[in-house]
């Protein structure tokens, strides 16, 4: 179920595949793995299931004020009827190396997990970050009135949250 939230799927995954997943992170731990739109490695003493990122990427959606959309199957988000439109797209390379120093919790992250957030520009500039869940969020610049909530939130995994 962890990988089915974290990849945005839609379908549960077959168990033949976990267990053929199971057995290659056996015989190979430091090998990176994908399933399930997943990419499922070793860190350090941890196993680490990051969102995948494919050659044509994750995907965009255009919001207008006050306006709710789905993100990459993942993530909920709303944007503040005071706000001018945006374009929700992946936080990417380029937008992680731009905020990393200015917001303590992109540098706790792993990169993976970092830049495959939602984030809101508008035309090729950054404008922030959604608020995540109930935490205080990230802003770009002057606050920015955009929510958002991981849906694996929603649904615990047996024997703890996602």
């Amino acid at each position: 179920r962890l990988i089915a939230v974290i990849g945005g799927g839609e379908e549960p995954l077959r168990l033949a595949k976990v267990e053929t997943l199971l057995a290659s992170l056996a015989s190979c731990p430091d090998k990176t793995h994908t399933l399930g739109r997943c990419r499922i490695g070793s860190l350090g003493q941890r196993l680490g299931i990051f969102r995948e990122v494919r050659a044509k990427g994750l995907p965009m959606i255009a919001l207008q004020p006050g306006m709710r959309a789905l993100w990459d199957n993942r993530f909920r988000i709303e944007l503040g009827a005071e706000e001018r439109p945006v374009t929700v797209k992946a936080l990417g390379e380029q937008g992680l190396r731009d905020l990393r120093d200015s917001f303590h919790l992109l540098a706790t992250l792993p990169p993976l997990a970092s830049r495959t957030l939602p984030a809101c520009f508008r035309g090729e500039a950054l404008v922030g970050l959604p608020v995540l869940g109930s935490s205080s969020g990230l802003c770009h610049g002057p606050a920015f009135a955009c929510r958002a909530s991981f849906i694996g939130a929603e649904s615990p995994v047996k024997g703890g949250t996602a």
